[in-house]
């Protein structure tokens, strides 16, 4: 059983948590809690709350992580859509079928989680210099973060797609 993805997605939690603790106490009061396409804030707030939605994006995003891989052995048949499902979930091949499902499920949250701690790197710097970033930086790591999933399904989908041998 390979629980390296466990222990990433586990170990990017605690980095979330250590950036909060890290940013926390260097914060102003009242930060922008929102931007405009051009990059403009038009919407602030407390850093308190701010810090309540970093914390809670992070712990809700690890809990559905979390539970896809628990429950994943829980699901019915009929509920998993994969390509050539009686192969690949016949008896003899279901638990390592699986474990590769659970596997790529958590792969995904370790690249989704990666994508939020580097968002909020950006929100935490822009706010203590006090200016605008580059707005590319944004739009450059959504789109990096979009390519690594399109890269993710596409080898989810391969790896199923054909029976070997």
């Amino acid at each position: 059983m390979n629980r390296k993805p466990m222990l990433i997605l586990l170990g990017l939690t605690v980095l979330s948590f250590l950036q909060v603790w890290y940013f926390y106490p260097q914060l102003p009061e009242t930060i922008a809690h929102h931007y405009n396409f051009t990059g403009q804030p038009d919407a602030w707030g407390s850093k308190d709350m701010f810090i309540r939605v970093h914390l809670g994006t992070v712990l809700f995003l690890t809990a559905i992580f979390i539970a896809i891989d628990r429950l994943i052995t829980r699901v019915p048949d009929d509920l998993i859509n994969l390509p050539h499902k009686e192969y690949w979930l016949a008896p003899e091949r279901r638990r390592k079928t699986l474990q590769r499902l659970s596997d790529m499920s958590l792969w995904m949250g370790n690249i989704t989680l990666i994508f939020m701690l580097l968002l909020f790197q950006y929100k935490y710097t822009r706010d203590l210099l006090e200016r605008a970033h580059e707005l590319k930086f944004i739009w450059m790591g959504l789109l990096i973060y979009f390519v690594t999933l399109s890269v993710w399904i596409w080898h989810s989908y391969r790896t199923f797609k054909a029976i070997p041998g």
